[in-house]
């Protein structure tokens, strides 16, 4: 058993479940970047619509992970267990790529979707199968971390950051425009897969199975619900710009949310261990404090990762690798505010995950959303596409720090 990182410790048992995913996630990152060397404005605006159904595929996976991962650390995945939860993360990709061609008819005759190119339905069938492949690399992942497999996760993880990253730099380079993100992520996915399934096979998982303390029907439904409403919020934001905005401002918007949602995304790979920590730990005073804390320590993390965000993205527009202008800025800015307040939510959404209460993430984003889509719908009526990110960030923020509140001193952990 590969126990790196100090996976004896709760402290090393996040760090060598979060690490990875930070290595993994950094690509939607580092590839935008890279594009945008490559791409105009349409043809970033492109990108970025398809770049929204992988992510949305990663988020939408109808529970398949963190079902998973809420049997606790210390115990492996049963056979059965682990095919329902690679066909639910499938199942749950091809559902976001059905919606993406259900929307592009009306989207791909704007100027920011006519950067789909004129296959618009070949090139998001070929996304989606990308997105269900890097769907089914994440349930991987959580299996491996809860057999405690970190060393094995950590070059799992690398492996399926560099190829992504190599696929689209060269496909991007070669001249295949947008087509190079879903050949890039394929690859990077099926090659991440070949390693881990190749790794269980040599050295075998070696604790014991699992039962799991929740039936799958009732936690996919429920984790379906609230992911399907973040889906929502985070990525339809883009399609409803193409319908009010210039390929231009689409493309400043993405570049600036790619980067306010950094330090979000990492810490919430860092502390995604929650989930099964918290199904370990007894007693829910102690889970209570385990949430507490942990909040205390995101805020901590998403403040110097914000800096930092902050001093990449100069660095980036003083070497002429990103393009900066105030609209960017500003975007960056209001989304920066947007994102800390989302991630401080991460420890309570985690710890009810883990306790037998995925119900609970519906309390803030349920209304988080409704207020949004008024916004959205008030942009589209008014055509003026700032109102889309305004109305995104008043929403997010106020019902994200509700929610924070309730985690820590009202909520239940009992389970």
């Amino acid at each position: 058993m590969d126990r790196a990182l100090g996976a004896g410790t709760p402290r090393g048992r996040l760090l060598g479940t979060g690490l990875p995913l930070v290595l993994s996630s950094a690509t939607l990152v580092v590839v935008p970047v890279v594009a945008r060397q490559y791409l105009d404005d349409a043809g970033y605006a492109g990108w970025a619509l398809l770049l929204t159904v992988v992510t949305a595929a990663g988020l939408f996976d109808l529970g398949a992970a963190y079902t998973v991962q809420s049997l606790g650390f210390g115990r492996r995945a049963t056979p059965r267990q682990y095919v329902l939860a690679l066909a639910l993360a499938t199942g749950g990709a091809l559902s976001v790529t059905g919606l993406a061609l259900l929307a592009a008819p009306w989207v791909s005759t704007t100027a920011a979707g006519e950067g789909l190119g004129p296959h618009p339905t070949l090139i998001l069938l070929l996304t989606g199968l990308a997105a269900a492949t890097r769907s089914a690399v994440l349930v991987v992942m959580a299996r491996l971390q809860i057999s405690l497999r970190f060393r094995l996760r950590a070059c799992v993880a690398a492996v399926h950051a560099v190829a992504q990253v190599v696929g689209c730099w060269v496909s991007l380079a070669q001249g295949l425009g947008v087509w190079s993100l879903a050949v890039g992520i394929l690859a990077g996915s099926l090659l991440a897969l070949l390693a881990a399934h190749v790794g269980l096979a040599l050295t075998p998982e070696r604790v014991p199975p699992a039962d799991g303390h929740i039936a799958l029907g009732r936690f996919a439904g429920y984790r379906t619900a609230s992911t399907l409403l973040a889906v929502t919020g985070s990525q339809a934001d883009r399609w409803v710009l193409a319908l009010v905005a210039s390929p231009a401002f689409l493309a400043d918007y993405d570049l600036a949310l790619r980067f306010a949602q950094l330090p979000l995304g990492v810490a919430a790979a860092l502390f995604a261990g929650l989930t099964s920590e918290a199904a370990s730990t007894r007693g829910e005073d102690a889970r209570r404090r385990l949430v507490r804390v942990a909040t205390r320590r995101v805020g901590v993390v998403l403040a110097v990762l914000t800096l930092g965000d902050v001093l990449l993205v100069v660095g980036l527009a003083l070497a002429g690798a990103l393009p900066l202008d105030a609209t960017t800025v500003g975007l960056l800015a209001l989304a920066i505010v947007w994102s800390g307040a989302n991630g401080l939510t991460a420890p309570t959404t985690f710890a009810s995950i883990g306790t037998g209460h995925p119900q609970r993430e519906l309390y803030y984003a349920a209304p988080a959303l409704a207020c949004t889509l008024l916004g959205w719908g008030v942009a589209v009526g008014l055509r003026q596409p700032w109102l889309v990110p305004l109305s995104t960030g008043v929403s997010v923020t106020a019902w994200s720090l509700w929610f924070v509140a309730y985690g820590t001193r009202r909520a239940g952990y009992a389970g």
